[in-house]
């Protein structure tokens, strides 16, 4: 299609790993999803292949682009990224969701673990989830 540019085609030639992660984003926050474009941009072996502001409006693109790895905000205006969590793993077992949360209430983190998030990380612990992609993507 003319002037249809796959922007994701150059990032995925010039990656030197054997295996490229694929990530998408959920989080209503701008700031959050552009954070983690900054820090898995610049790094070899993860890619954001996709990214929804809400929970709602994630599981079309997820099921379309197929992503290794999921990186769910918990609130978000309608529903919760836990809600979203369990759907997804219900639907998809496979997925793996990292939840990304800006509270360190002990009841959140473990209710992202019940509804099968693999690992939680606060958002002041970016660089945390971003080694934890990276590693992820290493013994892939």
């Amino acid at each position: 299609m003319p002037g249809l540019i796959d922007p994701l085609g150059p990032r995925l030639a010039q990656r030197d790993a054997p295996f490229v992660l694929k990530v998408f984003l959920v989080d209503d926050s701008a700031v959050a999803r552009g954070m983690m474009h900054a820090l898995l941009d610049a790094s070899h072996g993860a890619v954001i292949v996709g990214e929804a502001h809400s929970a709602e409006d994630c599981f079309v693109p997820i099921d379309m682009l197929a992503p290794d790895v999921v990186v769910m905000d918990w609130s978000m205006p309608g529903m919760s990224g836990i809600e979203a969590t369990a759907e997804l793993r219900r639907t998809r077992p496979e997925l793996r969701v990292v939840g990304f949360t800006s509270t360190d209430d002990p009841t959140v983190h473990e209710a992202f673990i019940n509804a099968g998030a693999t690992a939680v990380f606060a958002k002041e612990d970016a660089l945390g989830v971003r080694e934890y992609l990276l590693a992820t993507a290493a013994v892939a």
